[in-house]
This record gives structure tokens, C-alpha cells and sequence, in this order.
């Protein structure tokens, strides 16, 4: 595809973005049935 070098930084960026914040909502998920056990 044709993007460029700043086209191929903005989609890394904004891919690593995406991933860290996955990341995150992953991570809170986990703490929270740790902390609140269903059932």
C-alpha cells in the first residue's frame, strides 16, 4: 500500500495504541473477578 513513511508511523502508533489499551481493559478484567469472585 502506498502510505508513506509518516503514513506507516500514524498506523504504528496508532496500533500500538490499540494494543495498550486491549492491554489494559484485559488486565482490569482480571483485577476485578479477582477481586469480585462471581457467584
Amino acid at each position: 500500500r502506498m502510505l508513506g513513511e509518516q503514513g506507516l508511523q500514524i498506523v504504528s502508533r496508532l496500533m500500538g495504541l490499540f494494543v495498550c489499551a486491549l492491554a489494559a481493559q484485559i488486565i482490569m478484567t482480571g483485577v476485578r473477578g479477582y477481586f469480585l469472585p462471581a457467584g
